[in-house]
């Protein structure tokens, strides 16, 4: 997105307590079994779960998004949306969005349907401080998901998931 922060844009989170967090680190490392076979009641956090894509697939979207490399600036390749599909057996790359200039409010986005895309690390000295552009999904992005879907927040280093009901999960970059 563009420019100043518009805080209507913000996207809503629900994070997970500590409590929560631990049940579900035990469901994933024990497949919700004990040892002596009997299940785990995850009904309380199943909720808060948010299964991501293959490690392939993870691996060909960071590929795609990191032509942006996070530093910010004027470089061209840091003031343009990349973004990319979901296919059968990983992802596909969409043409790159224009190159824009966020301190003229302008849209850094990508043409079509995409399952993923980054929102720009660029910056610009402007008068009284430095435009950037959003990190987390747009208003418009939640808006129009068609299921769960993914923003690289380039400068902030994060994933946003999200889906129509707002963002689901955060995620270091380097972490996915």
């Amino acid at each position: 997105m563009y420019g100043t922060p518009n805080y209507d844009q913000k996207g809503k989170s629900n994070p997970i307590s500590t409590t929560e967090s631990n049940k579900a680190e035990l469901y994933i490392k024990e497949s919700a079994l004990w040892s002596d076979g009997s299940s785990v009641d995850m009904s309380p956090i199943k909720k808060d779960l948010v299964k991501i894509k293959s490690n392939t697939q993870m691996k060909a979207e960071i590929e795609i998004v990191s032509k942006d490399d996070g530093t910010g600036g004027t470089k061209a390749a840091n003031n343009r949306e990349y973004s990319g599909n979901f296919i059968k057996n990983g992802v596909s790359a969409n043409p790159p969005g224009a190159v824009a200039d966020p301190s003229k409010r302008q849209m850094a986005i990508t043409v079509g349907v995409n399952n993923f895309h980054s929102h720009p690390s660029g910056t610009k000295r402007v008068p009284g401080g430095t435009a950037v552009w959003i990190q987390p999904p747009s208003k418009q992005d939640i808006q129009v998901s068609k299921g769960t879907e993914y923003v690289f927040g380039m400068r902030k280093n994060t994933v946003y998931i999200y889906n129509r009901t707002g963002v689901l999960a955060t995620i270091p970059i380097t972490a996915f």
